[in-house]
Formats: C-alpha cells, sequence, structure tokens
C-alpha cells in the first residue's frame, strides 16, 4: 500500500488524500520522507507545464497526523535552500500557504526574496505564488531591492526580470501603483526598466522558406512537424518533391518522421521501397509511422519483425492493432498497453482516447481509457483522459469520488460537480 501511495502522489491523484483521510495510511517515517520528498521536489511529469502542487499537497498533510514535524522540516528547508529551480518554487508555493494558515511571520518569505535578489538569482518564478497573493506589497519589495541592486551596480541588466512583473494579471495596476512611489531605488528601478514588448509570433514560413533555410542551411529551429499539420496540399508537395529529390538521406528520414498524423504525398511503393533499404531502427520506425495511415495491413507484419524491447516499436504496434483492428487481438492490445512506460504512455495517449475504431467496442474501449488514466503520469494528460470518460459515459464512481482531490483543478472541479450529481 505504501507503494501505491507514493506512486499516487507522484501522479498528483486524489488516491493519497483518501488513503490518509480514511486511516489506510498511517504516520511513519516512511511516510514522512516519502510527503517530505514530494514537498522539497516537484516529481510532476512535467513541472514546466503543470505547475507546482503546494496546494494538492498541503490538503493531503493537513489531515497527516504527524503533519506538525513536516511542517518544520520544510521550514528549516526554505531558510537555506538556494536554487531558483521547480522543487524550490513548490517549497516556495508551501511555504506561503503555511504563512498564510498557519500564523507564522511572513518575513521570512521577504527575506527570502531579498536574498534571491542579493545573491543575483534573477529567475523569480519561484515565488509567482507568493506575488499573486500579496500583489503591489511583494511588487513594491521586489522593485526597492532591485533599485539597491542598480545603485550598487549602474551597469546591471535588468532584462532578465522583466519576467517577473509581466507574470501578473494586472501588471498595468501594479507600474501604476509604483510610478507613484517616492522610494528613491523604485524611482531608479523604473528609470532602468525597458519598455515591455507584447509578444509576436514568428511569421509562418512558406515553402520555400523552408527549404532555403532548413535543408538548404541546415537550421533545425523551427517547428516544422507543425506546420505540416497545418500547411496545404501545394506547400507539402513542393517541400516533398525537393527532400525526396536530394541525396541526402538524413534529411528524408527526418523528414517523414513529420507524417505521423498527415499522410505523406508520396505512394506506399516508394515509402516500402525506402523501409527495405535503411537498416537503422530508428529509421525503419520512423517510415513505419508514416505508412500506418496508408490502410495497408502489411504494416503490421513488418512491425512484428522488429525488436520489442523498443519502446517506440511497442508504441508502433499499438497504433497498428487500433488501425487495423481486430476483436480477436484485445487481450494483445492491452497486453502492448499494460508494457508501455510512462512516457511511452504519455506519447500514445491522445492516439488512443481518440481512435474511432476502439470507441466502436466500448467495453475494450473502457479498458484501454482505464489503463492509460491510471498508468499516466501527467495531470494534463489525465484531465483529457477523464473528459473522454465523461463524454463516453464510461465514469465510475471509483473515480470520480477520488478525482475530487486531483492535483489538477479542473479535474477537481468536474468531479466534485459529476459526484454531487451523480453519485450521492
Amino acid at each position: 500500500m505504501i507503494n501505491i501511495f507514493e506512486t499516487e502522489l507522484e501522479k498528483g491523484s486524489g488516491v493519497p488524500y483518501i488513503l490518509i483521510k480514511k486511516g489506510i495510511i498511517k504516520a511513519s517515517p516512511e511516510i514522512d520522507s516519502i510527503l517530505l520528498n514530494n514537498i522539497l521536489n516537484c516529481n510532476s511529469y512535467d513541472p514546466q507545464c503543470e505547475g507546482p502542487r503546494a496546494e494538492y499537497l498541503y490538503s493531503i498533510i493537513e489531515n497527516y497526523q504527524n503533519r506538525e514535524a513536516i511542517y518544520k522540516e520544510v521550514l528549516d528547508f526554505f531558510e537555506t535552500m538556494t536554487d531558483t529551480d521547480w522543487g524550490e518554487q513548490q517549497t516556495f508555493s508551501f511555504v506561503c500557504i503555511l504563512v498564510e494558515k498557519n500564523n507564522i511571520d511572513k518575513k521570512i518569505i521577504y527575506e527570502k526574496i531579498r536574498w534571491y535578489i542579493e545573491n543575483g538569482k534573477d529567475d523569480l518564478y519561484t515565488m509567482y505564488y507568493f506575488a499573486e497573493k500579496e500583489g503591489v506589497k511583494v511588487s513594491e519589495f521586489v522593485a526597492s531591492e532591485l533599485g539597491k541592486l542598480l545603485e550598487k551596480n549602474p551597469d546591471f541588466n535588468l532584462a532578465c526580470y522583466d519576467g517577473f512583473f509581466n507574470s501578473f494579471h494586472n501588471k498595468n495596476e501594479i507600474l501604476s501603483f509604483l510610478q507613484k512611489s517616492e522610494d528613491k531605488y523604485i524611482k531608479l528601478y523604473l528609470e532602468n526598466i525597458t519598455d515591455t514588448q507584447t509578444y509576436k509570433p514568428s511569421k509562418r514560413k512558406t515553402a520555400d522558406e523552408i527549404i532555403e533555410n532548413f535543408f538548404k542551411k541546415n537550421k533545425w529551429y523551427y517547428p516544422i512537424h507543425s506546420w505540416i499539420k497545418k500547411a496545404d496540399d501545394e506547400e507539402i508537395k513542393k517541400l516533398t518533391e525537393y527532400v525526396f529529390q536530394s541525396e541526402n538521406k538524413k534529411f528524408k528520414y527526418r523528414f517523414i518522421s513529420w507524417f505521423d498524423e498527415v499522410r505523406i504525398p508520396v505512394s506506399y511503393e516508394i515509402l516500402r521501397s525506402e523501409y527495405l533499404k535503411v537498416k537503422k531502427l530508428d529509421y525503419k520506425i520512423q517510415i513505419l509511422e508514416a505508412m500506418l495511415l496508408f490502410d495497408k495491413s502489411e504494416v503490421k507484419e513488418f512491425i512484428l519483425d522488429l525488436d520489442f524491447d523498443n519502446s517506440n516499436v511497442v508504441e508502433l504496434y499499438i497504433k497498428a492493432l487500433c488501425i487495423f483492428y481486430d476483436k480477436d487481438e484485445n487481450e494483445i492490445l492491452l497486453e502492448k498497453i499494460d508494457s508501455l512506460d510512462i512516457y511511452s504512455c504519455h506519447d500514445i495517449l491522445e492516439f488512443l482516447i481518440n481512435n474511432e475504431n476502439l470507441k466502436k467496442d466500448l467495453d475494450l474501449y473502457k479498458k484501454v481509457v482505464y489503463k492509460i488514466y491510471h498508468k499516466n503520469k501527467c495531470s494534463l494528460c489525465r484531465n483529457l483522459i477523464f473528459e473522454k470518460m465523461i463524454e463516453n459515459k464510461i465514469l465510475d464512481k471509483t473515480i470520480c469520488e477520488e478525482a475530487i482531490y486531483d492535483c489538477n483543478e479542473d479535474i477537481s472541479v468536474t468531479a466534485k460537480e459529476i459526484f454531487k450529481k451523480e453519485f450521492v
């Protein structure tokens, strides 16, 4: 049960809350350690996209018998932490909740902000949670501290701090407030900040520009994969003709790999010929991915000849089983899904939950969706799955109840509404 608790805590599901609330998981040094680790380290799949989980963790620990000891360890760590990484952002947010709910002097937070600035920790996203709560007060403090920094070093580049003020929803109101200040350091700060530039998305490239810049000059920073999904037939055709006339095999195989959702405008026979020529497994997988869109069952036979120790091969085979659906292979499909690791599970998730062949067999679809839901570690993806459960009327009471306490606010809010309406 402890392993389940730890796994679900890293996923951010509502299971840990229920296990502690119902007394199934009791206080122990091992549980203390697990909880502390998840506060001090952001163990989510993608912290940058998912954000910190301070409120989620606090709601769990609030019901934990040994919570005061954990709070003390968090505060001790907070005073000595020195980096502005995702773990420290979460710790910072957790301490803000402790200050708010446990009558702890918020001076410790302001002292930490001052320390960050004085020691050149320019990425202030660590304190965004606190900044949103405090609003103009913390803005005034940060601007003054940055002004002091400028007084000591007039050539200091403030550009790296722009993101802090730009993160506020009411940044214009905050700027107006700062402009009324008589504090000499705030005035010095305002004199040195650059005008906030409105973000302008990069101009969409033409097929000719991609050929010139990315194939001829070998510059690959532009998201061509996304470009292809929105390109018209003529653009894709021009690009494809250029690439297939090129003698650079590396370009060709890289190009083919972008056609996993859009059908590449060459014949199946050409792709088949390319597949039979290459020896490198990665290239074989890329070509087979493109071949799947041609609805040729032979592709599945090619996949069966590959090494299934490779997770990409397993993903490819699962796609083939769905595209060339055969009810007699349902158990094979479920077995292959069971074998996915968290990364493969993340990669193939949208393909599975949106596959129309699976939806025709609702019992199978429910099994697939539930397996992906429990295996997945990303809370954003878990929300997509949760929405599909609702849409296809396969959400059960157990999942709905634990989802009420999920770290993902969208899941939590929706689950509360549905549970009250359908399961109470």
